[in-house]
C-alpha cells in the first residue's frame, strides 16, 4: 500500500518533507519548486498531470490533520496558480474550495495562510476569480475581519482590500441586488471589525450610478443602528457614509421613490441614542430645504411631525432639540408654502399632532398647537370636522401652568369655534373642566375669559356661559363659585370695559338689557354677585329689593365675608359711577337705601366702618324718607317695569336661593374660601 501510494507522488521524497516542514522557509522553498515543476507543464495537454497535483495536494495536505501539512498545502495551492499564470482561472475550481475550506480552520495560522494563499490567486485571476466567487469571498471576509487573531485580521484587511480595488475597475459588473441581499444579510451585526468591513463596500458604490443599495431600507436601517454601538472611529465613519449616500439619493430624479428613506429617519428620529436621533434629524432637515421630494415629504408628514415634536424638549441634549426645531420650521414651510392638502392629508396631521397635547414638555405642546393653528389659517374647512375633536382633547392644556401654551390654546379655540354651535360646545367643555377642577377658577379662568376677550366679543362669551350655567343642575355650590369668578373678572379686567359700559345702558338700550337679564339668571346662584351687577347696571330698587330677601335669610359667617367683599368692589374704581350718584339722592334714592340696607346686614368691623363713612357724608335717613315720597318717579326715568321683567327676575332670585339652602350644598364644598386674589384677573380700572 505504501509502495501504491508513493507511486503517485508527483514529486521526489524531500520536496514532499519540506512542504509539511514546521519551518515557514523550507515549505517555500519546495513551493518555489512546486511552481518550478507547474510552469514547464502545458495546460491543456499536461491537463491530466495538473489535476493530478492538486488533487496529491488537497488529500495529502490541505485537508491533512496535521497543521504543518495544511499550512504546506495552502503556500503550494498558490504556487501553482503563479505558476499556471493566466491560464490559473482554468483550474479555480480545483484550487479555490479547499483554501475556502481552510479559511475556517481551528488553528489561526491555517486561516492566515489561507487568506495569502487567496490574495495571491487574486492577484494572478482577478476579476475572475471574485466575481466567480463573490458571495463566498464576501461571507469569508465579513467572519475573517472579526478574527479574534491580530494577524488573521490584518491578511484579512489585505485580502478585502485587493478585492475592493478590483471590484471597484469593473464597477459595472457588480451585481447590485447580490451585494445588497450580501450586506444586509450582515448589517446588523454587533462585531466592530465586521462592521468596518461592511461599511467599506458601502463606501465602495456609494457614488455608483446603481444606487438600489442605498434606498434599501434594512441597509439604511443597519447603518443607522451602527451609529447607537459602535466606538469614537467607527461612528464618525458611519456617519460619513450616511450624509454621502443621502447627498446622492438627492441628486437621484424624482421617479426614485424616497418613502422608505423617509420612514428610515422617522425610525430613527424616535432612537433612544441621541447621536442616531441628530443624525436622523439634520438629513431630515435636508430632505426639507431641498424640497425636490415634496410629495413623499407631505405624504408622511404626520409620521414626521410625531416623530419630531417630542425631540423638541429633548432635554438631554440641547443640539437635538435645536435640530428637532429646524425640522419642525422646515415643515411648517412646506406645508405652508403648499397651495392644496387633500382632506385626509389635513386630518392625519391634525389627529398626529393631537397626541402631543399631553406631552409633559412645555415646548413640545407650544409647537402642536402651533401646527393646528397654522392648519386653521391655511385650511380651515378641512380642519372644522375635527373641531370638536380638537377642542376635547386639549381641553387638559387648561390646566397648564405656562401662559404661552394657554395663550395659543385660546387662540387655537377661536379659530375653531368660529361657528355658533361650536363655540357653544367649546365654553361647555370649559365650564365642564372647571367644575372637574375648581381650584385651577381663580389662576386660570381670569387668563382664559380675558383671552378669548381680545378676539371674541365679551358680550357674547359670558352670554352663552351663564345660558349654560342657568341650564346646570348638578352641584349648585361649585356653580356659585364659578359666578363669583366670572363676575370678578367682568367687572375688574381691562378687558370687559366694553362690556361694562354696554351694560350700564342695559335700562335703556334694548341689546344691553336681554345681556343684563341673560347674566341676571345665572348671577342668581351668587347673591353677591348678583347685588354687584344690579349696582354696576344702576337697577338700585330692585338692589334695595334683593338686600330685604337677603336679610329675611339665616346669614351664616361666608355670605358675610362676601358682602365685606361686596363692600371693597363698590370701593373700587369700576364702581365710581355709582358712588357718583350718592350725590344725588334726590335721583336715586334706592342707592342710598341700598347700601344702608347693606350697612345693616354687615357686622361691625374695618369694612363696616369704611361704608358708614361713605354713607354719612351724604343726604341723612330722615331726607331720604321724604324725597322717596316725594321722588319716587324720577329714578330711571326712561325704564318702565315692562322693558326690564323685574319682578320676574327677583322671583327667579328666590327660587334659586332657595333651591341652593335646600339642597344644602354650600360653596364649602367646592374647595372653602374661593375669594380673589390681587393679581389672578388683571388691574381693575
Amino acid at each position: 500500500m505504501a509502495d501504491a501510494a508513493n507511486s503517485m507522488v508527483p514529486w521526489g521524497p524531500t520536496l514532499n518533507r519540506n512542504l509539511c516542514d514546521k519551518m515557514y522557509d523550507k515549505r517555500k522553498l519546495a513551493a518555489q519548486d512546486i511552481e518550478k515543476i507547474v510552469r514547464d507543464l502545458h495546460p491543456v495537454d499536461d491537463r491530466d498531470r495538473l489535476n493530478n497535483i492538486i488533487t496529491y495536494l488537497v488529500d495529502n495536505f490541505c485537508q491533512s490533520p496535521n497543521a504543518h501539512n495544511r499550512k504546506g498545502g495552502l503556500i503550494a495551492m498558490a504556487a501553482i496558480a503563479i505558476g499556471l499564470g493566466v491560464n490559473a482561472y482554468k483550474f479555480l475550481s480545483f484550487i479555490v474550495p479547499p483554501i475556502f475550506r481552510c479559511l475556517s480552520d481551528q488553528e489561526p495560522r491555517v486561516r492566515y495562510y489561507a487568506c495569502e494563499s487567496i490574495y495571491n490567486i487574486a492577484k494572478i485571476c482577478r476579476q475572475r476569480l471574485v466575481f466567480s466567487y463573490f458571495p463566498e469571498l464576501f461571507d469569508i471576509l465579513s467572519r475573517l475581519y472579526a478574527d479574534p487573531d491580530v494577524s488573521v485580521h490584518n491578511a484579512a484587511q489585505f485580502l478585502d482590500n485587493l478585492i475592493k480595488d478590483i471590484a471597484g475597475e469593473n464597477q459595472k459588473k457588480i451585481d447590485i441586488a447580490v451585494l445588497t441581499r450580501l450586506i444586509k444579510e450582515k448589517i446588523n451585526v454587533t462585531n466592530q471589525m465586521a462592521r468596518l468591513f461592511l461599511l467599506g463596500w458601502i463606501d465602495l458604490i456609494i457614488t455608483a450610478p446603481e444606487l438600489g443599495l442605498l434606498i434599501d431600507p434594512e441597509v439604511l436601517g443597519g447603518m443607522f443602528f451602527m451609529l447607537s454601538n459602535s466606538n469614537k472611529d467607527i461612528i464618525e465613519k458611519v456617519n460619513n457614509s450616511i450624509q454621502q449616500a443621502f447627498r446622492e439619493i438627492l441628486k437621484c430624479p424624482d421617479p426614485i421613490p424616497c418613502g422608505p428613506i423617509i420612514a428610515i429617519l422617522i425610525n430613527n428620529c424616535r432612537s433612544m441614542d441621541d447621536l442616531t436621533k441628530l443624525t436622523a434629524l439634520n438629513l431630515m432637515n435636508e430632505f426639507l430645504l431641498t424640497r425636490s421630494k415634496k410629495a413623499d415629504i407631505l405624504f408622511n408628514a404626520d409620521q414626521i411631525i410625531s416623530a419630531v415634536l417630542p425631540n423638541i424638549s429633548h432635554e438631554p441634549d440641547p443640539e437635538v432639540q435645536r435640530e428637532a426645531t429646524k425640522v419642525n420650521k422646515s415643515l411648517q414651510a412646506l406645508v405652508e408654502d403648499s397651495p392644496e392638502l387633500e382632506l385626509a392629508a389635513v386630518e392625519k396631521i391634525a389627529r398626529g399632532v393631537k397626541d402631543h397635547f399631553r406631552n409633559l414638555h412645555e415646548a413640545t405642546k407650544v409647537a402642536a398647537l402651533n401646527w393646528i393653528i397654522l392648519l386653521e389659517n391655511k385650511f380651515l374647512e378641512h380642519i372644522e370636522p375635527l373641531a370638536e375633536t380638537l377642542i376635547e382633547s386639549s381641553m387638559p392644556l387648561l390646566s397648564d401652568q405656562s401662559e404661552t401654551v394657554l395663550r395659543l390654546l385660546i387662540e387655537m379655540w377661536v379659530r375653531l369655534a368660529t361657528k355658533d354651535h361650536f363655540f357653544e360646545r367649546l365654553m361647555e367643555l370649559i365650564i365642564d373642566h372647571f367644575y372637574e377642577n375648581h381650584h385651577f377658577l381663580e389662576p386660570r379662568g381670569s387668563v382664559i375669559l380675558r383671552g378669548m376677550g381680545k378676539i371674541i366679543q365679551p358680550e357674547k362669551i359670558f352670554s352663552v356661559m351663564a345660558k349654560i350655567l342657568q341650564q346646570r343642575e348638578g352641584n349648585l355650590g361649585v356653580t356659585s363659585v364659578i359666578i363669583q369668578h366670572l363676575n370678578i373678572i367682568l367687572l375688574t379686567t381691562p378687558e370687559m370695559k366694553e362690556m361694562r359700559k354696554k351694560l350700564k345702558n342695559s335700562l335703556q338700550a334694548g341689546e344691553s338689557r336681554e345681556l343684563f337679564v341673560s347674566l341676571y339668571r345665572s348671577w342668581c346662584h351668587d347673591p353677591i354677585s348678583t347685588l354687584s351687577l344690579c349696582f354696576l347696571v344702576g337697577a338700585y330698587e330692585h338692589t334695595y329689593k334683593i338686600i330685604l330677601q337677603l336679610s329675611e335669610l339665616e346669614c351664616d359667617i361666608k355670605f358675610l365675608l362676601n358682602m365685606d367683599k361686596l363692600v371693597r368692589l363698590i370701593e373700587s374704581p369700576v364702581f365710581t359711577t355709582t358712588r357718583m350718584h350718592l350725590l344725588e339722592p334726590e335721583k336715586y334714592p334706592f342707592l342710598l337705601k341700598s347700601l344702608y340696607g347693606v350697612l345693616m346686614i354687615l357686622p361691625q368691623s374695618a369694612v363696616f366702618e369704611k361704608l358708614r363713612t361713605r354713607l354719612t357724608s351724604v343726604a341723612t335717613i330722615g331726607q331720604l324718607h321724604l324725597m322717596t315720597e316725594a321722588k319716587k318717579n324720577l329714578e330711571c326715568p326712561k325704564c318702565s317695569a315692562d322693558d326690564v321683567p323685574f319682578d320676574d327676575l327677583l322671583q327667579h332670585f328666590v327660587q334659586v336661593q332657595t333651591k341652593g339652602r335646600k339642597r344644602n350644598t354650600p360653596a364649602d364644598s367646592a374647595g372653602g374660601d374661593h375669594s380673589t386674589r390681587n393679581g389672578s384677573t388683571g388691574d381693575p380700572e
